[in-house]
């Protein structure tokens, strides 16, 4: 009598496994889809993020026995990561610094790792992500040229989307990238291969359009990276590539973005991409006076640190209005955003130098003066570090630095030490995917906020998990040579 209600436990088990993975495909294609204006959906204080996450942490419970597969060293020094950032997230927490809140994402969405390892533990599920990927993908790209022009069909997205970031959608287009190519050379069937290179190359135009220069390196990095792997199938791919992206950009131009760049009513990023290619011909490159170094420094009681004075980015941006001023108002300046960031290091490494191997902690921000008073009426803005390395390391200083440099360079490695003798093609190729999303991600990261950013700051822990995953199935079908 027993044997008929383990069935239906087991049973019931395995759909609450099937619902579980269904909310995170779910999310993930919102996330893909829409990104930041997504990731803000809250229910009181918990955000969108964080009950995904919440939701999805019972595959854990469901599943824990599969975490055996993970290395054990891996592991451990995850969940030693895991721990020592609750650590920093629980001490201002309980001294009432309540913007130890917005730090625990550094720690928390650690947890999307051990998820997707055991949500994506089947070959099927491999290929439902690349659905997610591609179907979320294709369709931010149609939001990305909403936002690129500005032109809402409906009045209420453009309070909903103005606060979308190209470097969310920029590292989306490149993880797309990574998986279509390597796929390019698996697929037999030539329709479909046209499909993705029409797919690609559309994934590089909105890269173009985006003007995200730091994409551009990224796409750099992760050609390298592909033309190193695939080697001789990565040139042929190019080839094809190139002759589909150049008629596409060319009707693209003629048909469609012709008349906004003649007439530069672009926006910003927009802008700032067609800036790039006119900037060899402007006469004038001089830096107006504002952005001259004329820096003073102050205290600020809190954590006792040194901030810069000017927020060059913003300064850049209140000179010649992105909007209305044109592509020459706006982009005098072509190097702000490097000397923005380059001050913005310097002064972190200066403030983080007391607290070196600890770090400051969760809840203390590296903050700056503005030249001008803001929104909110103020001239003090907290700002996110542009670095995932210098942001991880002023948080958690060298301990936890260390850990989380542990954790990404020994993901990497194991994944391309497997990639190489993975013998099914799928999972070979799926690996190749991930281990290029994984350095695009880092490549982004490295000028941008990737870590600090719940849009962003998933997919590096998904991918980990991802990585893991795919060894984990290789193993169980005796694919390993």
């Amino acid at each position: 009598m027993p044997e008929p209600s383990i069935s239906l436990v087991n049973l019931a088990l395995n759909k609450m496994r099937i619902l579980l993975r269904g909310c995170l495909f779910i999310f993930l294609v919102f996330t893909l889809s829409f990104s930041r204006p997504f990731s803000f959906l809250r229910i009181g204080p918990i955000f969108i993020t964080e009950m995904a996450l919440v939701l999805t942490s019972v595959l854990l419970v469901l599943d824990f026995k599969r975490l055996d597969s993970i290395p054990h060293q891996i592991f451990i020094v995850t969940l030693v990561y895991f721990v020592y950032g609750g650590m920093h997230f629980a001490v201002p927490l309980f001294f009432g610094n309540l913007g130890a809140l917005r730090d625990s994402l550094l720690f928390s969405y650690v947890l999307f790792f051990p998820i997707s390892f055991v949500a994506f533990q089947q070959r099927a599920q491999l290929k439902k992500f690349l659905i997610v990927l591609f179907g979320g993908t294709l369709l931010g790209l149609i939001w990305v040229r909403i936002c690129i022009y500005r032109d809402y069909p409906i009045f209420f997205l453009h309070e909903l989307f103005s606060g979308v970031k190209a470097f969310h959608y920029s590292f989306y287009i490149l993880a797309n990238i990574s998986f279509l190519i390597p796929f390019f050379l698996y697929v037999q069937h030539r329709v479909v291969k046209f499909l993705i290179l029409i797919f690609c190359a559309f994934n590089l135009y909105i890269l173009l359009l985006w003007g995200v220069r730091s994409s551009w390196l990224g796409l750099i990095v992760l050609t390298i990276f592909l033309m190193f792997v695939l080697k001789k199938k990565a040139v042929k791919f190019v080839i094809y590539l190139l002759v589909i992206f150049l008629v596409l950009m060319a009707v693209s131009i003629t048909f469609f973005d012709l008349e906004s760049i003649k007439n530069e009513i672009l926006s910003a990023k927009f802008g700032s991409a067609v800036t790039f290619i006119k900037k060899r011909i402007m006469p004038d490159r001089t830096l107006p006076p504002s952005l001259k170094h004329t820096r003073d420094e102050f205290d600020v009681k809190q954590g006792e640190s040194i901030y810069p004075e000017r927020n060059l980015y913003l300064d850049v941006y209140q000179e010649g209005s992105a909007h209305t001023e044109g592509i020459k108002g706006r982009t005098v300046m072509q190097l702000s955003n490097i000397i923005w960031r380059f001050s913005l290091w310097d002064r972190t490494l200066k403030v983080a130098g007391p607290s070196p191997i600890f770090g400051q902690g969760f809840g203390v921000p590296i903050a700056i003066k503005l030249g001008h008073i803001d929104i909110a009426g103020s001239r003090i803005r907290s700002v996110p570090l542009h670095n995932h390395i210098l942001t991880v390391f002023f948080k958690m200083g060298i301990v936890g630095l260390g850990m989380f440099l542990f954790i990404c360079i020994y993901t990497f490695l194991y994944g391309f030490k497997f990639m190489r003798v993975i013998k099914d093609s799928f999972l070979k190729i799926f690996m190749i995917g991930c281990l290029g999303s994984f350095i695009s991600w880092h490549s982004l990261a490295l000028f941008f906020d990737m870590i600090d950013s719940p849009p962003t700051s998933i997919f590096l822990w998904l991918l980990i998990g991802l990585i893991f995953a795919t060894v984990t199935i290789a193993k169980d079908e005796g694919q390993v040579a």
